[in-house]
């Protein structure tokens, strides 16, 4: 059975245009569904997107439960539908624990809600959710957009991508990385899935076009390209704001043990607080109440 075939089937079936009915003529509405096994609530998920055109967040207690569900949204859409929101920090207050990749694929999923959120299936889990994330309006603010036929300074573009904390290496392989050789200028923004190549004809952009990394080849072509930094040294009290509210208001958000997961929120907040009080350094700090959530 194919997978359009499955879709069709449960977009046929009662129950499923029961929950999309419920989920369209109630505001708020709680709606709790039980029996789901395997790969039904991915697949059920899937088709209340395809009917309701509507943002959805699979909230799980647990990373592995999460990533599988993520890897079944993936099976059964594409890249550009299904989006994984990880944590960023292995440990609190400790910013060489955090992943390039990890913060890449939160970058890239609130780049995708803020830019087009219907139809978005976003996988999360409690951890994730326990740190904020930065303010929708500093996250606009923030990026850098460049454009085919720009002429731009190229020591201000360096100036720029250290502001944006990049590190300038050989051969870009990672996000938050750029190099330059002679007039070509390769960056891996945190905001994208791929790094990009910009070639420069003197101080005008000739070209923008994404590549992939294992053989440097380029892929195709762009007119634009909006580059983001991390945005993991923040230190504005107000930059910060629960990730749920940066989604839109009418997402629609599928729970798995609520308990568990308010739990494992508390608990976050109070390996943090513990992280804040051991900090011995001269560096002033956020207080783990602005970055992150409380029960």
């Amino acid at each position: 059975m194919k997978v359009d075939d499955i879709i069709a089937f449960y977009t046929s079936q009662a129950a499923v245009q029961d929950i999309c009915q419920q989920a369209e003529s109630e505001q708020n509405a709680q709606i709790s569904v039980h029996g789901l096994i395997g790969s039904s609530q991915a697949i059920i998920g899937t088709v209340v997107g395809n009917i309701t055109n509507r943002c959805q967040l699979f909230l799980f207690s647990d990373k592995e439960n999460a990533a599988y569900h993520y890897n079944d949204l993936e099976s059964l859409t594409n890249a550009k539908r299904a989006l994984f929101f990880p944590a960023s920090y292995k440990r609190p207050y400790q910013v060489e624990s955090y992943t390039n990749a990890n913060v890449q694929s939160r970058i890239n999923a609130m780049n995708a809600v803020q830019k087009n959120s219907h139809n978005k299936l976003l996988t999360s889990f409690a951890e994730a959710i326990s740190e904020k994330v930065v303010s929708r309006q500093k996250f606009r603010k923030h990026s850098y957009v460049i454009k085919k036929g720009q002429e731009i300074d190229l020591d201000d573009f360096i100036e720029k991508m250290h502001e944006f904390d990049f590190e300038r290496t050989d051969f870009v392989t990672d996000a938050g990385q750029f190099s330059i050789r002679g007039g070509i200028f390769d960056i891996f923004s945190f905001g994208s899935t791929v790094p990009h190549r910009i070639e420069f004809d003197d101080e005008t952009i000739d070209s923008i076009r994404p590549f992939d990394v294992s053989d440097q080849l380029t892929t195709g072509k762009l007119d634009r390209l909006e580059i983001f930094p991390s945005f993991t040294n923040e230190v504005e009290d107000t930059a910060y704001q629960h990730f749920l509210d940066f989604l839109p208001e009418d997402c629609i958000i599928w729970i798995t043990d609520l308990d568990l997961i308010c739990k494992k929120i508390n608990d976050e907040l109070n390996l943090a607080i513990k992280a804040y009080e051991e900090l011995n350094d001269t560096i002033e700090h956020l207080r783990p109440s602005t970055l992150y959530l409380s029960e």
